[in-house]
């Protein structure tokens, strides 16, 4: 049986290494989508997460289609005519 110090020294040297091996702590910047409404011209930007939960609901009312961005509402406007511009990463 091993003694509960040479379990914790072993545990935290784990630990240790774990720790030294992540290069990015909470992994690589989100993504951003750039919209613009087709109505009053004025453009959004938009986190990956966003994006995510448009294409899930999309896909749950079946007006998804794949390689297609989904379009989105407008805050002036109250319509849903935000279109799809470009993605970027901010940094």
């Amino acid at each position: 049986m091993m003694s509960r110090k040479i379990l914790k020294q072993a545990n935290m040297n784990w630990e240790m290494e774990v720790i030294e091996r992540e290069d990015v702590p909470f992994g690589p910047p989100p993504m951003y989508y750039n919209y613009r409404c087709s109505q009053c011209n004025r453009e959004y930007e938009f986190n990956e997460a966003i994006i995510d939960a448009a294409i899930w609901w999309a896909k749950y009312y079946g007006r998804y289609y794949e390689g297609v961005m989904p379009n989105l509402e407008c805050y002036d406007c109250g319509q849903e005519t935000l279109e799809y511009l470009k993605v970027r990463r901010r940094r």
